[in-house]
């Protein structure tokens, strides 16, 4: 998959953190860098509001910056993700993307007339509202508190007064005509018709680069005219070249050897030039330096010493690739050999592992891929993980086509992961809806232990990205889980992928080393029941899932229900009163071995009858009694409770609240 935003390099402006965060990981997924500040390689600004020092010293300084929105890089990232551009290469060219010049602009079209101080600038009012229409600006003839700016080159009339009195920006009309030249809108300071009062300077110094803006850049083509009036132009003459070369050499004491030029190369596309230029041979050319072939390779410029002391073997790349990932070890102090005993034998990631060369399968131990490279330049160490070992095998029995989408990934492991189900032909879906099969998690954001069976497989996969978490793909992630388990999709950990290579299958989705989460059988789509083990010990077919808990629990000997005790808000640790209770319970327990029940009835029979607590023959012991026994001390209320044969009283809380009364009280 191509990237659309190689060689370019962003900065937002006014855009929101969080936002912010998500573009940046899109962008880096792509192929582009995103930068917090505006230095001189960046390219692209993303503007979330004009009104910023990086976006006004953009338009006036850099006429290299382009404008984009936020939004933009969203909506490439998804077309690019769904490979939409399949059918319009031109939907992935920032190009089309560009932030409108009036977007969000409400423009009051005033008084406007021919100004004598710009006699060729189209001022006329239909000329005006078709160019700020034309490019996403709205255009009202009425003045409200809401309106950006009051166009007009008259100070009077009932807008300009009102204009005057809301504090809106009263606007020469050649910041449109301006505007439109620079593609973005410019500074209302150096239009505003109240803070310059020579016409003739309006819009002077609000854009500094016209002369590169307005530069053509049509591509020029070699023009051959020969006239009898004009010398022909004079191309290559091997008694010429052939002359330069032997002064060379006999300055060097070398015999005389044919060298290869550009020259030599007929069918090669001819240099682009202006004018004719003809070749003549001075004195001077008799200096020509000695030719050295070992010069002629141009050391890149080091950067960094990350790969210090390390060397490096490129294999089985394409040249324009080899060079490539040459020039950015050797600019990071790195050492390419050949043939040698590397620190690292380099791969292609998407390289088959089932036909690796054999001499480079005695080395298995040295091999990584680009993306080795690629990690440790984005965490700027030495990053020997499982994501930079090979692991591709493109023999692999995928009958199925799984519709998958990730949540809590970004940065590098973004970028990787998009390639490995690139390279699994499954489909990957930005957007979570119940069309998907799979949720593949990173549980990085779950802070488990490291010792958890998730982590077991394959534990370089994890916690490399742990403390670049952002809290706005944890919240993301939250609500993709719980969608997930309400619409009964599995979710996964990256190990499900990395073993689907391992293996050359797609395997069960409810194995313990990568499930997260596994919906009953009953409630999975019928495409996914046959990745699912239902079998219990692989003895027996059950139609539900088994969990791993039921399998080891063991049948327990049967024991009578206890009813619970009474719970109560009060802490007093009062002891059980007799009468609470009726033949102890210990001898209707079941026991579990017959044998030893002669035993236990010996010792039983030692347990007195009752192990409660008594108050002998005190008042506060005939109180209680009397409550037990539901005695009434009240005879009306016991004769009135006999006419109407009420039933007598349950023991309540209410009556055990009773009890505690009288002790409390006596």
């Amino acid at each position: 998959m191509s990237k659309p935003f190689t060689d370019l390099k962003f900065c937002s402006t006014s855009v929101p953190s969080d936002i912010r965060s998500d573009i940046a990981n899109k962008i880096k997924a792509m192929g582009g860098i995103h930068s917090s500040n505006l230095m001189s390689d960046v390219n692209i600004l993303i503007v979330g509001d004009r009104n910023t020092e990086k976006f006004k010293f953009s338009v006036k300084n850099r006429y290299d910056i382009r404008f984009i929105k936020a939004e933009s890089i969203i909506k490439i990232h998804s077309i690019w993700l769904n490979n939409e551009d399949q059918s319009d290469p031109n939907l992935l060219k920032i190009e089309n993307y560009l932030l409108p010049i009036f977007e969000n602009f409400t423009i009051c079209l005033s008084r406007v007339v021919n100004d004598k101080s710009h006699p060729n600038e189209d001022f006329s009012k239909q000329n005006l509202v078709n160019i700020i229409k034309e490019n996403g600006g709205a255009v009202s003839d009425s003045l409200t508190t809401t309106s950006s700016c009051v166009i007009t080159n008259e100070k009077s009339g009932k807008r300009y007064d009102m204009a005057k009195k809301w504090q809106i920006p009263i606007i020469h009309p050649l910041w449109i005509i301006h505007s439109l030249k620079r593609k973005a809108s410019l500074d209302f300071d150096y239009y505003n018709i109240e803070l310059v009062k020579d016409y003739s300077k309006i819009g002077e110094k609000s854009c500094l680069v016209w002369d590169e803006l307005l530069k053509p850049r049509t591509r020029k083509k070699i023009v051959l005219d020969e006239h009898e009036d004009q010398e022909p132009i004079l191309k290559k003459d091997s008694k010429i070249w052939n002359s330069i070369m032997q002064v060379a050499n006999i300055k060097s004491n070398k015999p005389h050897q044919k060298v290869e030029t550009s020259w030599d190369e007929e069918d090669e596309e001819e240099q682009v030039v202006t004018n004719p230029v003809k070749l003549e041979i001075t004195k001077s050319m008799s200096k020509i330096p000695e030719l050295d072939s070992t010069k002629s390779k141009i050391s890149p410029i080091v950067t960094s010493n990350l790969f210090k002391d390390l060397t490096f073997q490129i294999e089985l790349f394409d040249s324009l690739k080899k060079s490539t990932l040459s020039k950015v070890i050797e600019s990071h102090s790195g050492e390419i050999v050949e043939d040698l005993n590397p620190s690292f034998l380099i791969i292609p990631s998407d390289f088959p592992l089932e036909n690796l060369p054999s001499p480079l399968q005695s080395k298995k131990d040295l091999l990584v891929t680009e993306w080795f490279i690629e990690r440790c330049l984005h965490y700027k160490s030495i990053k020997s993980d499982h994501w930079g070992k090979p692991f591709y095998y493109s023999r692999i029995n995928s009958p199925l086509d799984l519709n998958i989408s990730i949540t809590g990934f970004q940065g590098i492991e973004l970028l990787h992961l998009t390639k490995i189900i690139s390279l699994l032909q499954f489909n990957l879906h930005e957007s979570l809806n119940n069309d998907r099969d799979l949720l593949i998690l990173n549980i990085d954001l779950l802070n488990l232990d490291h010792q958890h069976h998730l982590f077991q497989r394959f534990p370089s996969l994890f916690n490399s990205q742990k403390h670049d978490i952002h809290r706005t793909n944890t919240n993301s992630t939250k609500k993709k889980i719980k969608f997930a388990k309400q619409k009964n999709i599995p979710i996964l950990t990256i190990t499900y992928l990395f073993t689907i290579f391992q293996i050359g299958k797609i395997p069960n989705i409810n194995q313990r080393d990568w499930c997260v989460y596994c919906p009953k059988f009953a409630n999975l789509r019928k495409s996914l029941q046959i990745l699912v083990d239902t079998t219990d010990n692989h003895t027996s077919n059950k139609p539900e899932l088994t969990s791993p808990k039921k399998d080891q629990l063991t049948k327990q000997p049967s024991l009578p229900k206890l009813p619970s005790p009474i719970r109560n808000k009060r802490k007093d640790n009062w002891g059980r009163l007799v009468g609470r209770a009726s033949k102890s319970q210990l001898n209707s327990l079941e026991l579990e071995n017959p044998d030893n029940q002669q035993q236990d009835k010996d010792i039983n029979d030692q347990i007195p009858d009752s192990t409660q607590i008594s108050y002998g023959n005190s008042e506060t012991n005939v109180k209680l009694l009397r409550l037990l026994n539901r005695e009434i001390e009240d005879p009306k209320k016991s004769n009135e409770a006999h006419d109407k044969l009420e039933p007598p009283r349950k023991r309540t809380r209410a009556g055990y609240k009773e009890m505690l009364d009288v002790l409390d009280h006596d």
